[in-house]
């Protein structure tokens, strides 16, 4: 039996969420693709014990907010990575990341590639390719203040049906005085 997904994002600061999401949504109308949540993920695995992984997240958000520098506008020959803002990964980003790795027994199946991604959609490369010249801007730093733990609804789809994702946990990242 296939077990539900679910992730662990690193969602930006509201100014930021709202700037990206307008462009996610620009993007998806023009394209007819679905639009979404403006996210990093840090870590993927089942949905075996979602109290447990709900208190996981929590945990995780124990430290200050995490601040990455945009490395530009790039395309993959991947669904998922259509075209995304690629960002230099930093030892605080790495460190979360190991944190929930360990702690949730997360065996990554690929290396890690930190980008916040601006649309899903089927292209051919050269269209990938022009969409990211055309869109190009610099992103300048980004700032993430929030661990999000989200789950898709749809089985069949999982992560190719945005609609249906799930937010199970939202986590101010903050340091406890």
């Amino acid at each position: 039996m296939n077990l539900p997904a679910c992730s662990f994002w690193l969602v930006p600061e509201p100014t930021v969420f709202a700037r990206l999401s307008r462009k996610i949504a620009d993007l998806a109308r023009e394209h007819g693709a679905q639009p979404f949540a403006p996210h990093l993920t840090v870590a993927s695995r089942p949905l075996e014990d979602e109290a447990g992984l709900i208190s996981l997240a929590d945990r995780a958000a124990l430290r200050e907010p995490i601040e990455l520098t945009a490395t530009g506008l790039d395309w993959r020959d991947d669904f998922f990575r259509t075209l995304f803002i690629g960002v230099g990964p930093d030892e605080r980003l790495l460190d979360l990341r190991g944190f929930l790795l360990k702690e949730a027994a997360i065996h990554p199946w690929e290396p890690f590639f930190p980008h916040v991604s601006l649309l899903y959609k089927g292209l051919s490369p050269a269209k990938k390719k022009a969409l990211a010249v055309r869109e190009y801007q610099d992103f300048g730093r980004l700032r993430f203040t929030e661990l999000w733990l989200v789950s898709p609804q749809n089985v069949r789809l999982g992560w190719r049906d945005p609609a249906s994702w799930r937010v199970l946990r939202r986590a101010a990242l903050s340091v406890q005085v």
